[in-house]
């Protein structure tokens, strides 16, 4: 729905759509135990990976959202527990490499961007632009952020890495390029 939503706003036909019938669709969409949005309407019965929150989902869902609603005066509560949960998937007590980057879940058990080790650039890009529709970027720890890019970066071949652990065709580094 976000996808259909943004492009239509691309192509200024967004009065094609019922704006108020997408925005409560979107808000379906929200997990209040976790905070962050799902790929389908919450429910507590989905299965366990059904209702895990990813940031990949919460930069649609937000983005659309923005774009629908205009103000999130009316959702200061979601919007400060989105904000809580986004610096919550950015690394922090770790070592080397993964120190700075965003996971695009909280799941340690579930891969929700299939191929791609976490943290990686494509996540990470994710949390930082969602937070800067919040004006939030002062929330990310940039010390730490700057030591995860500055690890992807290959001097030899002079590009980023998606992440740590890059394939060797690079053919998943769209976000770097």
């Amino acid at each position: 729905n976000s996808y259909a939503i943004l492009s239509l706003s691309l192509l200024g036909e967004l009065n094609l759509i019922n704006s108020s019938k997408s925005i409560d669709f979107l808000w379906s969409c929200y997990n209040p135990v976790s905070s962050g949005f799902i790929g389908q309407p919450y429910n507590s019965q989905l299965d366990t990976n059904f209702k895990i929150s990813t940031l990949d989902n919460t930069y649609f869902a937000v983005q659309t959202l923005d774009l629908l609603m205009g103000s999130w005066s009316g959702y200061t509560q979601q919007k400060n527990e989105l904000i809580a949960y986004i610096n919550s998937l950015q690394m922090s007590g770790v070592m080397g490499w993964k120190l700075g980057g965003f996971k695009n879940d909280a799941s340690s058990s579930f891969d929700s961007l299939t191929i791609l080790f976490e943290p990686n650039l494509l996540s990470s890009f994710y949390g930082i632009k969602t937070l800067e529709v919040f004006g939030m970027e002062s929330t990310i720890n940039y010390p730490n952020f700057y030591n995860f890019i500055g690890s992807l970066y290959d001097p030899a071949s002079h590009y980023f890495r998606i992440s740590q652990l890059d394939f060797n065709n690079n053919f998943t580094n769209l976000v770097a390029k």
